[in-house]
């Protein structure tokens, strides 16, 4: 019998690999058998708790020789596919982000220029709540924001911290009539002070964009986390982001809940294209880099047509859209949501055009992010993993992962950026003894005092902290060699035992292994 799961926070259970079987006769089973999915039991993500589901990830019991077994998962297909699928999701978001940045330009033109005095007096209390807790500290963790709109947030930051009693002192300026008005008068009485025309709002309720959630600034801290951790692309954060979305009011904590209680496929494909690729960096820095440009005045303008602040409810939709993007065919409980979000907002944009370019750049970003499913279907039928049956005849096989995130060029965000481009991850190579070609003997012979051909070291470096610098120049330096590749090249300039310089790593991927660590001396 085989079980086989993925090493990440929530043991994951890794489904539908083709399993191959050797023992002391030869071949038992060669592909044939594969771990148990979800579609074995006649169920979709999302349909019944999977925690009761015991035998996913397993095969049934097969008869073998006694003695040592092998068990192996093999790949599936001639591979290429989640390759491929990375260069059409670096297309498909560099295409976004210019377009939305495009459609971006008037409002952040006007607050580059007026600053809060592109935001009708009126409209402060609207966008208030939230206003202050979007930019404080987002701007430069996202990036892709002129200095001058940060500059402008910076300025109004006082009175919008303050939202509320700039609307007190709005109201306190108007006569009698029209304090009674605002304050008993209903949508009739906003419309007569504020101006707002009558066919906006006067016989319409302003809307709540998600159904049984009137506002959800109060989550903002929230959600701004778990942003963060999903652009993390480390499997582990990204879990636990999802996690506190649990936290959130009403319908939507309860929808989260069972999106990740009752998951599976979409699950399995998060994980794998998390430790496999920077999909999961890319998207969702690409994302929030063009929210960080729907400045104050863009959300300004929804004031009196939808209720308050509401990117915490697009951020949330967001990652809704992300999830069901991970399987192509979708996730059962998210079947046809951001289509409909995306609607809703269409329906109201005779009242406010913002909410349209919101429609227009939400609908561009599902259709960027298509490409999710492609990458994760490769990816799994590129999946090699390998063990040896235990004691109690149970091969278990455990798939490694790796943890970390591959850093976003600055220079792809914001307006005329570079190309996005999704790369491979590399897991944390280790250096082995090796040869005098590859490995710890090899850097010895080369590059080591007193006795390498060239002392390009400190003397007294020892290979544990090589080891320490090649984990960390792979995991935080720039790939010089095409991801591809089976060997690669990373670059980072960096102190190792005092000697500062721009260091080297080649690493064999097929073994995870350093083949030679260097400083990059003298050009």
């Amino acid at each position: 019998m085989v079980e086989a799961c993925y090493v990440d926070a929530w043991n994951t259970p890794l489904t539908d690999a083709c399993v191959k079987v050797e023992d002391s006769t030869g071949v038992v089973v060669d592909g044939a058998i594969r771990t148990e999915p979800l579609a074995a039991h006649g169920q979709r993500d999302g349909d019944a708790p999977t925690a009761p589901l015991m035998t996913m990830g397993t095969t049934p019991l097969i008869e073998v020789a006694h003695g040592i077994t092998d068990v192996s998962l093999v790949a599936q297909g001639a591979g290429g596919e989640a390759d491929s699928g990375m260069d059409d999701l670096g297309a498909a978001l560099t295409a976004f982000r210019d377009d939305a940045l495009t459609k971006l330009q008037p409002y952040v033109a006007e607050w580059e220029a007026k600053g809060l005095l592109s935001i009708p007096e009126a409209r402060l209390r609207g966008i208030g709540k939230g206003l202050s807790s979007w930019y404080e500290g987002e701007a430069s963790f996202w990036g892709g924001v002129s200095e001058k709109a940060i500059s402008a947030y910076q300025s109004a930051k006082g009175l919008a911290e303050d939202a509320g009693e700039a609307f007190d002192a709005y109201v306190a300026r108007q006569t009698p009539m029209e304090q009674n008005l605002i304050k008993w008068g209903g949508p009739l009485g906003a419309v007569y002070v504020f101006g707002t025309s009558l066919g906006e709002t006067a016989f319409e309720a302003v809307s709540d964009l998600i159904d049984g959630i009137d506002d959800l600034s109060d989550y903002i801290d929230t959600i701004m986390a778990a942003m963060r951790n999903l652009a993390s692309g480390t499997v582990d954060l990204m879990e636990a982001a999802l996690d506190t979305l649990r936290d959130l009011p009403g319908d939507l904590g309860s929808l989260f809940a069972q999106l990740i209680d009752n998951g599976q496929d979409w699950i399995e494909r998060m994980v794998l294209i998390a430790s496999e690729t920077s999909a999961f960096e890319n998207v969702f820095h690409v994302i929030m880099s063009v929210a960080m440009n729907m400045v104050p005045n863009f959300w300004s303008e929804m004031v009196g047509v939808v209720t308050g602040f509401i990117l915490p409810e697009v951020l949330i939709e967001i990652v809704l859209a992300v999830i069901a993007a991970l399987t192509g065919a979708g996730v059962a409980l998210l079947s046809g949501r951001f289509v409909a979000f995306i609607g809703k907002l269409r329906g109201m944009a005779r009242k406010a055009a913002s909410l349209g370019v919101l429609a227009d750049i939400l609908d561009a970003f599902r259709k960027a992010i298509a490409a999710l499913a492609k990458i994760g279907k490769g990816l799994h039928d590129e999946l090699e993993a390998a063990t040896r049956a235990g004691a109690d005849g149970v091969a278990r096989i455990r798939r490694r992962l790796n943890q970390y995130k591959v850093e976003v060029d600055p220079n792809t965000l914001g307006m005329n950026g570079g190309n996005i481009r999704i790369v491979r991850k590399v897991g944390n190579p280790r250096i082995l003894d090796g040869n005098a070609k590859k490995g710890w003997e090899h850097i010895q012979k080369r590059h080591m005092p007193p006795d390498g051909e060239a002392d390009l070291f400190a003397p007294g470096t020892t290979r544990e902290q090589l080891q320490q610098a090649s984990d960390e120049i792979v995991q935080k330096g720039v790939r010089t060699s095409s991801p591809t590749r089976p060997v690669q090249v990373f670059e980072r300039r960096m102190i190792i035992n005092g000697l500062r310089a721009n260091y080297r790593v080649v690493v064999d991927t097929v073994d995870d292994s350093v083949v030679t660590i260097f400083p990059v001396l003298g050009g």
